[in-house]
């Protein structure tokens, strides 16, 4: 199985201006040479666990309107990182078995709508025009919503599961999906915006 890389894009929004004296007058404005990067590969602290769960719960999403295939390339993840014989199993922790991994993809379908709802929700704020203060607000509310799910499904996939399984998956998301993670942040001029 080709190795997977998680790349995150942390969208910064700056406002760039081309004379110098704006920045004068703004000493908060952030300049290209202010943009920053964490490669979990060099530093796979610097990755949130929050943002390794997403990456992880993301992958095992459904994605396409082909049930089986999506249900092969979940699974066959799930084995080659999980399963018995894995490539690098997390150490002291037994293999996930058929039935984990049943229970496991239950529990990500069972999110996935939900957080889909979210995703609509946000689209919808999105689309209704300029942006402003009340929407920016709704929009990190849907955000924080959504964070919440993923972290509750993090925290209480063990009852499902048991907690041989939920030490497996933890190790793998902690370290091997931090460590295939990138998270660069990017400004975006504020032309964009408009």
């Amino acid at each position: 199985m080709k190795r997977e890389v998680f790349s995150v894009l942390l969208v910064a929004t700056a406002v760039f201006s081309s004379t110098s004296a704006a920045q004068e007058r703004n000493p908060n404005v952030v300049t290209p040479t202010e943009l920053w990067s964490i490669d979990g590969s060099a530093n796979p602290g610097g990755i949130p666990d929050l943002i390794a769960w997403r990456q992880f719960f993301g992958v095992l999403t459904k994605r396409g309107p082909n049930v089986l295939a999506e249900n092969n390339r979940r699974r066959s993840y799930l084995k080659h990182y999980l399963g018995p014989g894995c490539v690098a199993p997390p150490p002291s922790t037994r293999p996930l078995t058929d039935d984990d991994i049943d229970r496991l993809l239950v529990l990500v379908d069972n999110l996935s709508p939900k957080v889909s709802a979210l995703h609509a929700q946000a689209a919808i704020i999105k689309g209704n025009g300029q942006p402003s203060p009340q929407a920016s607000a709704q929009l990190a509310e849907l955000e924080s919503q959504k964070n919440r799910l993923i972290l509750d499904l993090a925290g209480t996939h063990e009852m499902a599961l048991g907690a041989d399984a939920t030490a497996r998956i933890s190790a793998h998301v902690l370290n091997h999906v931090k460590s295939h993670t990138k998270i660069v942040s990017v400004a975006i001029p504020s032309s964009a915006h408009h």
